[in-house]
């Protein structure tokens, strides 16, 4: 398997060979990060409601549940124990 260190070699090999290429074909612009101050403070905004977002949300949200809900019935069977008091919920005994 290796060390956790020698995993991380093809990725820096990866990432450094991108940057090399990307400095040779005029595709490597660090002057936003030049042009850019030290330590800055963030600008912060109030929260607002976005209907697109809440469209995107409740699906994932949803899925996400419903996953859970699968995974908490399975490591029940599995392993005969009731997790969360969910036994007289989900009728699995």
């Amino acid at each position: 398997m290796g060390s956790r260190r020698l995993r991380l070699v093809p990725v820096l090999i990866g990432l450094s060979c991108g940057c090399v290429l990307g400095a040779l074909f005029g595709m490597f612009d660090l002057s936003g990060v030049q042009s850019a101050p030290w330590f800055r403070i963030p600008a912060f905004v109030a929260p607002t409601w976005s209907f697109e977002a809440i469209v995107f949300m409740v699906p994932v949200s949803i899925a996400t549940a419903i996953e859970h809900f699968g995974d908490i019935i399975a490591i029940q069977s599995v392993t005969g124990k009731t997790t969360f008091g969910l036994r007289e919920y989900t009728g699995h005994y």
